[in-house]
């Protein structure tokens, strides 16, 4: 299975320090669609029958938001995580190594229904500032900006959640770089690290298919 899929990370490649407690006087959530494509995917991958064993692994009010998760409602990243992480535990995997095998599948999935075609012809200065909806349509805390700085490279920054966990900010870096290259942009990579309040994400790839340089470029 992993050798179809883009060679898993390290937490040595995301530079961010562990961030400080989350605030219990908000509940940070991440979109019940993306967390159930992400199951899906994870059955995909592993077989229903062992990620079902995982999610039994789940008590008390994770297990109760995990059976009733719809596509339209948001969930608690924390529960997220221990939905995830019994899941890891159940097929032998990493929390890490699951967690950017899901992320990747679900992102593309979710690119290929909502922006396949479009993705396809854009520019680079466009496709950066379409990139932060992912941010909006996958948390209920902070906004994401972007910037362009020409050359195969930008820069992305979530603004309004300063503790976001590193474990949420990895699937963002994946997220980040599987929109980059279901566009067409060779090898992107992402890493991020924290400036005071906020969270910068740089991104850099090595140039486009002939459909998706800007002109002049060349």
């Amino acid at each position: 299975m992993r050798g179809r899929c883009c060679p898993l990370l390290s937490w040595e490649r995301f530079s961010a320090p562990p961030p400080t407690a989350l605030n219990e006087d908000h509940i940070y959530k991440t979109s019940g669609a993306l967390i159930l494509d992400q199951i899906d995917f994870a059955r995909h991958a592993f077989g229903a029958e062992a990620v079902e064993r995982g999610l039994d692994r789940l008590e008390g009010k994770a297990r109760e938001e995990m059976q009733t998760l719809l596509a339209v409602s948001w969930v608690d990243v924390r529960i997220a995580r221990e939905a995830k992480d019994a899941i890891a535990e159940e097929v032998g995997v990493s929390s890490l190594a699951l967690q950017q095998l899901v992320v990747r599948g679900a992102t593309k999935k979710t690119i290929h229904k909502m922006w396949r075609m479009l993705l396809r012809c854009v520019w680079d200065s466009a496709l950066v500032k379409r990139t932060p909806v992912l941010y909006k349509r996958a948390f209920n805390t902070g906004h994401c900006e972007s910037t362009f700085h020409g050359n195969g490279s930008a820069s992305f920054t979530v603004r309004g959640w300063p503790t976001m966990p590193n474990y949420d900010s990895v699937a963002l870096a994946i997220g980040i770089e599987s929109v980059l290259e279901y566009a067409g942009r060779y090898e992107p990579g992402v890493r991020f690290h924290r400036t005071g309040e906020n969270l910068v994400f740089q991104a850099r790839w090595n140039g486009a298919s002939k459909e998706t340089i800007e002109p002049g470029a060349a």
